[in-house]
């Protein structure tokens, strides 16, 4: 299953997978999104902060994700490291975003798939979500 990512102008109260918005740092929970087992999260130095603010995705599996974030896997990134993020088109609320990362996702045994023109596609290694929008 793949799902169409939906541009919202603040979080939503209930987030679904495909989801997406700026990440507000005076918002607890998109503040708690940057913390991990891990520590802080750091933003990718492919990040600009003059050109927009973090964007929060919701990936299978219900796992607010960063596009913007420094990814944990130095092996496929490198020091400096970060998902190429691109955004066709407006971006506009209630409406399909047309955003893509290279490379792949790899939420840690959550989700490992690809974000290509405003899809998020099904999971590599076959796991299957439920899309709550159709319940």
């Amino acid at each position: 299953m793949s799902w169409f990512i939906i541009w919202h102008d603040r979080r939503p109260e209930h987030p679904k997978i495909g989801d997406a918005w700026f990440m507000r740092l005076d918002d607890q929970e998109d503040n708690a999104a940057l913390y991990t087992g891990l520590g802080i999260r750091r933003l990718s130095k492919k990040y600009d902060p003059t050109k927009r603010s973090p964007i929060v995705l919701m990936m299978p599996g219900y796992d607010p994700f960063c596009v913007d974030w420094m990814p944990v896997s130095k092996d496929v990134f490198g020091e400096d490291g970060g998902w190429d993020v691109s955004i066709s088109g407006d971006i506009v609320n209630d409406h399909p975003l047309c955003l893509t990362l290279e490379p792949s996702v790899n939420v840690g045994g959550i989700y490992h798939g690809y974000v290509r023109n405003g899809i998020i596609g099904d999971d590599v290694e076959g796991r299957k979500f439920t899309d709550p929008r159709e319940s």
